[in-house]
């Protein structure tokens, strides 16, 4: 089956990630709080690219997701990787947030297919082994920024030297992200 993604233009005046997410602190030696059980690492990926770090607190994480990607009702969940949760927003496309071009290649590379396109911010989190949302590991977490970074500067490229078509387009920037995903050893 003929993949349908299509890039369609960043608009950067769109909403990104919440502005109330956190510097990142280390979930190894972050003290937990006895009252609210401790946090976990978390990305939220906005938009125009820009990645954030968060604390989310692990008993209220489905609440704190639904806030960072501007959701009251619906938050789609999709498994890309054995280890990572990407929570997207519910109705997302049909609002007309952007596209969010920097999560739809970190997936599709880390599935190694074409995915759909993904609309407005996307919150990484680790996946836990029953399926829940659990800290995101640091390997994770730098492929997120790899790929995030790397969209970036493939933009900022096309802008000055466009692709030929949009199936070059998505054929450079996926190639790009397949190789910000390797393990590293």
């Amino acid at each position: 089956m003929r993949s349908r993604a299509r890039l369609d233009r960043i608009s950067v005046g769109q909403p990104g990630c919440s502005l109330r997410s956190q510097p990142h602190r280390d979930v190894r030696t972050a003290l937990p709080n006895r009252e609210t059980g401790g946090l976990m690492r978390a990305l939220c990926i906005a938009p125009d690219t820009a990645i954030s770090e968060l604390d989310l607190p692990e008993p209220g994480a489905p609440s704190a997701i639904r806030e960072h990607i501007g959701s009251s009702g619906a938050v789609d969940l999709g498994v890309y990787h054995r280890q990572a949760l990407l929570h997207m927003h519910g109705d997302g496309h049909a609002i007309g947030l952007a596209q969010n071009i920097a999560a739809w290649a970190l997936a599709s590379a880390w599935r190694g297919i074409v995915l759909y396109p993904m609309h407005g911010p996307v919150v990484v989190t680790g996946r836990a082994e029953d399926g829940g949302v659990a800290a995101l590991d640091d390997d994770l977490a730098q492929q997120a920024h790899a790929v995030a970074q790397t969209v970036r500067e493939t933009l900022a490229e096309w802008r000055l030297r466009p692709p030929a078509s949009n199936e070059a387009a998505l054929s450079e920037l996926l190639a790009y992200a397949a190789r910000d995903v390797v393990p590293s050893q």
